[in-house]
């Protein structure tokens, strides 16, 4: 009975650190969905270097940025 114990518990003790490995690895934010969905934010503060006519200024819309005039 005192073997069954120890058996059980190295069983529980090995899935929960296998489930928190696992759980570590979760890489939603390289995911192509998930930058479909919220965005990339690596480029949103890298508009483009195009020379903009007066009255005009970049804005996020989204996931891309807009030329927006007034």
């Amino acid at each position: 009975m005192k073997n069954l114990f120890t058996a059980f518990r190295l069983l529980t003790i090995t899935t929960l650190i296998s489930v928190s490995f696992l759980s570590c690895n979760n890489d939603d934010y390289d995911d192509d969905d998930y930058k479909r969905t919220h965005g990339n934010y690596t480029n949103r503060n890298k508009h483009p270097n195009e020379v903009l006519p007066p009255g005009c200024h970049w804005e996020w819309d989204d996931n891309h940025w807009e030329r927006d005039c007034d």
